[in-house]
């Protein structure tokens, strides 16, 4: 068969084979030079996230290098992709992929960096790229090409960065103005009232709001997020305003069979941390409310954790693969408890975010604390790190 003959498609389809198999690029020649490039793309693996079959036996060093040079490459043939073919729509995949892999601009490493991972970075060449990569994200979102899925993706990752950067803002001490923040996320989610996603962004804001406002103030915020065109959002939002509003109730019999109710242990200040077992972050600050437990519960501090393991249960279970899954669960949870020396209650019914204590509470993420006052109200969503135990001792006026 000549070429002359072949289909469009197909001539296409045996150009990228070709690229693959590293034979002589004819297309270059016959075929249209965007889909040239883009074989070449393909061919090189810059649209996926594979790693060799090494990757996880090389060293941590040999991993960050290979990632540097993957993700520099990326850089190099994106752009060139970009500024020859302004018109092409595949141009907006390989913005979206830069996005996820960017450089770090590594000009060297330290001594010991298989145990302290430090390195030196080029700041300038870094700030210098995040700058030119905004710029592309800015286009991308004013592009009329743009699918509509992943406009909607690109929208929301503008919005959750610019949501991180003003909470480490606020974090650092400076003045935040919340409500233009608060406004961009309620117009999002009346431009896209089923994303699922949303309703993360207000809890890593909370979590800043509420270091400097009064117990009113933030309930009064999140009322201001339930009224939110998006119902995962609203619903969750609503709950967190009413937690502020009234004392938290909560009664239940704990995986070793204590039983638990918060009216009990009115007169003390109560943690009530939702964790789980595989919850790297949870996991971590396990070590800080440890030690706070040990210093402050004579004294009149109570921890009860809300465990939310996932049995993996399905809709097509029998009663028996159920039961299997859950024991299941429930036995690495135990171990889990008896391997860390976790002396408090914890909460265990294997459904993951699917119990219901995720929708009467509003808990969007994990770890949540709720740190209750001597009369049960909750003082704060964020109680961890250096936070729990300050705020502990003021409960307790020590």
């Amino acid at each position: 068969m000549h070429f002359s003959a072949m289909s469009s498609a197909t001539f296409a389809w045996l150009a990228c084979v070709m690229v693959a198999l590293g034979a002589p690029r004819v297309y270059a020649e016959t075929a249209a030079p965007a889909d040239g490039a883009w074989a070449e793309i393909q061919s090189l693996g810059l649209l996926s996230q594979s790693q060799p079959e090494n990757f996880r036996r090389m060293t941590r060093r040999q991993r960050s290098e290979w990632l540097e040079q993957a993700a520099l490459q990326l850089k190099e043939k994106g752009l060139a992709f970009y500024e020859a073919f302004p018109a092409d729509p595949r141009r907006w995949l390989l913005v979206r992929r830069m996005m996820d892999a960017s450089p770090r601009f590594i000009k060297s490493y330290g001594p010991d960096y298989e145990q302290k991972p430090d390195s030196v970075v080029d700041e300038a060449a870094a700030a210098a790229w995040q700058k030119q990569l905004a710029g592309l994200t800015a286009a991308m979102v004013a592009a009329p090409d743009l699918p509509a899925d992943m406009r909607e993706e690109v929208e929301l990752r503008i919005l959750d960065r610019d949501v991180i950067a003003d909470v480490k803002r606020a974090y650092a001490g400076e003045e935040i103005d919340w409500a233009p923040l608060t406004e961009r996320i309620l117009r999002f989610g009346e431009k896209y009232p089923a994303n699922d996603i949303l309703y993360s962004l207000p809890a890593y804001l909370m979590a800043a709001f509420e270091r400097n406002h009064s117990t009113v103030e933030i309930a009064a915020q999140w009322r201001a997020f339930a009224g939110s065109a998006n119902g995962k959002l609203a619903d969750g939002a609503q709950a967190k305003a009413e937690s502020f509003l009234r004392p938290l109730d909560l009664a239940f019999t704990a995986v070793d069979g204590r039983p638990v109710d918060l009216k009990a242990l009115r007169g003390k200040v109560v943690l009530v941390d939702f964790w789980a077992t595989w919850c790297g972050p949870c996991v971590a600050e396990l070590p800080n409310v440890k030690k706070v437990y040990a210093a402050y519960h004579d004294q009149g501090f109570e921890v009860i954790g809300i465990a939310l393991e996932n049995a993996q249960l399905k809709p097509g279970d029998t009663p028996d693969q159920s039961a299997a899954k859950l024991a299941k669960a429930k036995k690495v949870l135990t171990d889990f408890i008896a391997k860390e020396e976790l002396p408090w209650p914890n909460f265990f019914d294997g459904l993951h975010f699917k119990t219901d204590l995720v929708d009467r509470y509003g808990i969007t993420m994990i770890p949540t604390a709720f740190l209750l006052d001597q009369e049960g109200q909750v003082v704060t969503t964020n109680a961890r790190a250096e936070k729990l135990e300050s705020e502990v001792k003021r409960l307790l006026k020590l």
